[in-house]
This record gives C-alpha cells, sequence and structure tokens, in this order.
C-alpha cells in the first residue's frame, strides 16, 4: 500500500516536471522565431462591459457600393476567435471576389482568447449570451448572419432567444445540446494540450504552413482559454431547449461535418427539431447560405 502512494506521488510529481519543461520549451521556442498571435486581415478591437474587456476581431470586405452582409462567429468553449478564422478562412477569402459587401467580427468569449478572465463571474450560456449581445447591439448592426461551433450553438439559440430582431439567419455546426459537463470538460481540455505538444512535434518534424497555424491556435487556446473558468461555464449551463427558439422567425441551418461524431438518435432529434439540416461538408454550405 505504501509503495502504491510512493508511486502515485512519484508519478505525480514527474507530470509537472515534465509539464514544466513542456511549457519553458514552448516559450523559448515562440519567443526565439517570433510567433505571431494576431489573426491576418483582422483588426482587433475591444469592448467595455462593466468594466470588464470583450476582445473581437472586425474585418470589411467591401466589393461595391451596397450595403454590407454582417458576419458574426463564436466560437466553442476552450478555443478562439482563432479557430473561428482557422475553420471558415476559405469562404472569407472567396468574398473578395462577391458581389457582396461583408463584414466579419469574430469574438473571444469571455473567460476565452483576450477577452476577460474573473472569478466569481456568471459564466452560463444564458449569461454570456447577454454579454454577446450587448456587443452586438452596442456595434448597431442588423440582419446578422450568425454563425456557431459545437457548443456555443447554446449561446447563439439564447442570443436568439433574448433577441430575435437583429439576427436574420443562423448557423450551427454541429450543434451540440445534450452532453455530460464532467466528460466535456475533461475531452476539451485534454484536447487542447494534446494538440499544442503534437502540433509542435510535427512543426519541428516539417516545418510548414500548416503545423504551423494548428500549433499557434493550440498553444494560443491552452494559455488563453482558462480552464477554471470554462469547466464553470459548461457545468453551470443547461442546454437550451430548440423550441424555445423554434417560434422565432429566423432562418436556423444545422451543418453537421461527420455522422460518425453523433449517435443516430441524437441526429434525428435534430431532424425533428430544426427545418433545415445538412450532412455534408459544412464550408461550401455555409458559403451558400451567407451568398443568398
Amino acid at each position: 500500500m505504501i509503495n502504491k502512494k510512493k508511486t502515485i506521488i512519484y508519478l505525480i510529481i514527474l507530470l509537472f516536471f515534465m509539464q514544466f519543461i513542456i511549457n519553458y520549451g514552448l516559450f523559448f521556442y515562440n519567443k526565439k522565431y517570433k510567433i505571431n498571435f494576431n489573426i491576418e486581415n483582422f483588426i482587433e478591437k475591444t469592448f467595455s462591459l462593466e468594466n470588464n474587456i470583450i476582445t473581437y476581431y472586425e474585418r470589411d470586405v467591401l466589393n461595391n457600393d451596397s450595403s454590407l452582409k454582417n458576419i458574426v462567429v463564436i466560437h466553442s468553449p476552450f478555443e478562439s476567435s482563432f479557430n473561428s478564422n482557422y475553420m471558415l478562412s476559405n469562404i472569407f477569402n472567396i468574398f473578395n471576389d462577391s458581389t457582396n459587401n461583408f463584414k466579419i467580427i469574430l469574438i473571444d468569449l469571455p473567460a476565452h482568447g483576450k477577452s476577460f478572465k474573473q472569478n466569481n463571474y456568471d459564466y452560463s450560456f444564458r449569461n454570456i449570451s447577454s454579454c454577446i449581445l450587448k456587443l452586438l447591439e452596442n456595434l448597431n448592426i442588423n440582419d446578422i448572419y450568425l454563425i456557431c461551433d459545437k457548443l456555443s450553438s447554446n449561446i447563439g439559440l439564447n442570443m436568439i432567444s433574448l433577441n430575435d430582431k437583429i439576427f436574420s439567419n443562423t448557423i450551427l455546426i454541429d450543434p451540440v445540446f445534450n452532453y455530460n459537463c464532467y466528460l466535456e470538460n475533461i475531452k476539451l481540455s485534454m484536447k487542447n494540450k494534446f494538440l499544442t505538444l503534437s502540433s509542435f512535434i510535427f512543426l519541428n518534424l516539417k516545418n510548414s504552413e500548416l503545423y504551423l497555424n494548428n500549433y499557434v491556435i493550440s498553444y494560443f487556446n491552452n494559455k488563453n482559454s482558462s480552464n477554471k473558468h470554462v469547466k464553470k461555464m459548461i457545468s453551470e449551463s443547461t442546454p437550451i431547449s430548440i423550441k424555445e427558439v423554434s417560434s422565432k422567425n429566423i432562418n436556423v441551418f444545422a451543418l453537421v461535418t461527420n455522422k460518425k461524431y453523433f449517435k443516430s438518435s441524437y441526429l434525428k432529434n435534430l431532424s425533428n427539431n430544426f427545418s433545415v439540416i445538412f450532412f455534408l461538408p459544412h464550408k461550401n454550405l455555409v458559403e451558400q447560405i451567407i451568398k443568398k
């Protein structure tokens, strides 16, 4: 029994030591090669809400003199606007050749990215939705195409239920509504740590733009998404009922990129609750929906 206790203690010490070495290795690598943690082609801006700073990124794509189509993208927990940009970068670039004008806004959720991290704050999906709405209302934009990824679909639907006047279409990519809080927290937290280390190894084995992008995103998220606050966000939130927004006069598109990630019963439930659900690669569909 004593040997087992000693073994566990030694393992814990070893893990802390390994994490210490890895973190300092990554830090010196970033400093040596001057890794840039800015989102290309976007202007970084901030919004003050009760002395708390929400960071967002803005980009205007102007092709003519017509009005702008407003696109707002919300990333998933344990991620940041880096993920939003990476996920939809090809579409954003296609907008340069469009006949329309676009204003693209990527938002770092509270406790994520460069937005505020504060103890004793209500990080529930409902309250976070209210915070993001105040930012959008301050920007005075309407007719918004709202794009939400995975768990942030709960935030998107909460936003619609609180104020459906400023949205025209909502696109939910791989929406997750029914989840185990404990398992989701562990899975997402460990995913960040694993991606940071693995992408760093691949980057050193083969220096390429793909591996560099993966490393920058995972490292940034691992350092700037506060685990204790994000865990609080998931554990203290109640998944919103899809029926709460079904009566709203807003088109809600559910896009599932890979059926294998979801149980058939869950997909059936999505099909029953959304008027439109696609089981196809989402990028082309997102582009088509926005262009219409």
